[in-house]
């Protein structure tokens, strides 16, 4: 049976000097073999289906997730949760990652945290390829499958192009560590910080947080109507 294992990051991660804000794209990506689409299609409709705090165990393929510094995959061998280091762009669209995760040890090896180092290539405006030593594995950008924008658009226009869904889960991931992390982390102000950002692409897509009258716990994202708080986001 495959492991499902998912660890929180945010209290076992030590703050790094010279880490970057974080990946130069965002949102879920579905990984492709022989650009079949069909396998894009399915497994970014898991995403749309559970989102992405209910996606581990309801996975079609293999999707990762670039929130921020956060970086989660799905449906391989285990499900994991890894934080961002650093970043140093390359040449050619290509930049050098190194990313910190937890090593439960299953396997033999000795349990701890480890750091894995691997290229990231901007292919097009809906494309990466992942270059881990000797293995190569490309994606591609969920909420795509229809419109193909061209390939030169810039890494900004893959952002935008996120639809709202998954936009909301990614909020929500990052609001709960907001609220939740040590108040004088770095970790948490880098949470705080993906919050607002993805509070303002909502917003651009016309999404409020909340109406008018309404309790903290009752407040949710929306489409924007006369009765919203359009500044509660």
């Amino acid at each position: 049976m495959k492991a499902k294992v998912w660890v929180l990051m945010a209290c076992l991660v030590p703050s790094a000097a010279g880490a970057s804000d974080g990946y130069p794209v965002e949102g879920a990506w579905a990984a492709i073999s022989d650009s079949a689409l069909t396998e894009v299609q399915a497994a970014c409709n898991a995403v749309r289906k559970f989102g992405v705090r209910n996606l581990s165990g309801n996975t079609v393929g293999e999707i990762v997730v670039f929130a921020g510094r956060k970086r989660l995959d799905f449906g391989g061998y285990a499900d994991t949760e890894s934080t961002n280091l650093s970043v140093e762009a390359k040449s050619n669209d290509q930049f050098k990652i190194i990313d910190q995760y937890y090593d439960d040890g299953e396997g033999g090896l000795r349990p701890g945290l480890k750091r894995k180092t691997y290229i990231l290539k901007l292919v097009d405006a809906d494309t990466i390829e992942q270059l881990a030593g000797k293995y190569v594995t490309r994606y591609r950008k969920c909420g795509l499958e229809k419109t193909k924008p061209s390939s030169a658009a810039s890494p900004n226009a893959i952002q935008r192009s996120e639809p709202a869904a998954t936009l909301i889960e990614l909020w929500y991931d990052a609001n709960s560590r907001c609220r939740g992390g040590p108040a004088d982390s770095p970790l948490t102000e880098a949470a705080c910080s993906e919050r607002e950002r993805y509070g303002s692409r909502l917003a651009a897509q016309g999404r409020c947080y909340g109406k008018r009258g309404q309790i903290g716990a009752d407040m949710k994202w929306h489409v924007c109507s006369a009765d919203s708080l359009r500044d509660a986001q």
